[in-house]
């Protein structure tokens, strides 16, 4: 599955070539919420240079999605695949326990191969299968057809990246609203080269199997940092005070501003990343800026930032 708001760069691409499916789920704030399916020729003629949305490309070819219900039996489902509206089916049922209202519950998918294969009691196998034996759960190798598609990429190319717009906002923000990256500090020339410059995109994932990892907080209650964050979407959670407030801040939050203008004293917040990740540790006077997308995590960091000398090649 994949956001409806991702941004179409060759990372997000060669996701999806590397998936091997040929149509992928699009949900809207919750993964349970599908609002599109993608099908991979619909890419044919996006260039991942124009970081186009994904949310561009499904409005354009406007596919149907097709829900049916839990107790569908499978002649049904094949006669409603043989019609040709879908190969691919978002499955459903009624949940109405509890308080409130009842409401469409989504328990997954089922493809016309799925069906093939619950007929004929046997196992259809392509280069993009996961299992050779769906009950068991039996693993094909992982390396068998496995393409690594970092070969057509530029060395010197960003790894993840935002559209202009989100661009213009970042560079006009910090160059209005932090102080240290005024006109009077830097000049927007240098700010600009700063954040399009290669090694300060990066991308995570979120990992929801394990939601307290100690990578999912950016910074934690006496431990010194020597970093700056500004959070471009998604929400964090942050704990202060001796009373350990929670409180909740959204895009173009910002903190740290102190790491960049006199050592750490050890007088450091806890923040509680909850759709969040940091996975490596940066030098003194560097920059850091989150992008998050729902459960997907994008962590634009890591330059080398002095307040009167930036090198950039």
């Amino acid at each position: 599955m994949i956001h409806t708001d991702a941004v179409l760069d060759f990372n997000t691409m060669s996701e999806i070539m590397e998936s091997g499916y040929t149509r992928i789920p699009v949900y809207d704030t919750e993964r349970s919420n599908i609002v599109d399916i993608l099908y991979v020729k619909d890419l044919a003629f996006v260039d991942p240079d124009d970081c186009t949305t994904l949310k561009t490309v499904t409005k354009f070819y406007n596919h149907p999605v097709h829900f049916v219900f839990h107790d569908t039996k499978l002649d049904a489902m094949l006669e409603e695949f043989k019609k040709g509206k879908s190969h691919l089916a978002i499955v459903q049922k009624v949940n109405n326990e509890g308080e409130g209202d009842p409401f469409y519950e989504v328990l997954g998918l089922v493809t016309l191969e799925d069906v093939i294969e619950e007929i004929i009691k046997s196992e259809i196998l392509d280069e993009s299968d996961l299992y050779t034996d769906n009950r068991n759960r039996k693993k094909v190798d992982p390396d068998k057809n496995k393409r690594d598609f970092s070969a057509f990429k530029h060395e010197r190319e960003s790894k993840v990246k935002i559209s202009p717009q989100l661009m213009l906002a970042v560079h006009r923000f910090l160059a209005t609203e932090v102080s240290l990256f005024s006109p009077l500090q830097i000049s927007d020339k240098v700010l600009l080269r700063i954040l399009k410059h290669p090694d300060v995109i990066q991308e995570i994932k979120f990992n929801e199997n394990d939601k307290r990892s100690q990578q999912h907080y950016l910074y934690q209650r006496g431990k010194p940092v020597d970093f700056f964050v500004l959070i471009l979407q998604g929400r964090v959670e942050v704990e202060a005070g001796n009373e350990n407030m929670k409180f909740e801040t959204g895009p173009f939050s910002y903190y740290g501003v102190m790491a960049l203008t006199a050592p750490c004293l050890g007088e450091c917040f806890t923040f509680n990343i909850t759709q969040a990740k940091i996975s490596q540790n940066i030098t003194s006077k560097q920059c850091r800026f989150l992008k998050e997308r729902g459960r997907e995590c994008d962590i634009i960091l890591k330059q080398q930032f002095n307040k009167h000398q930036v090198n950039i090649e």
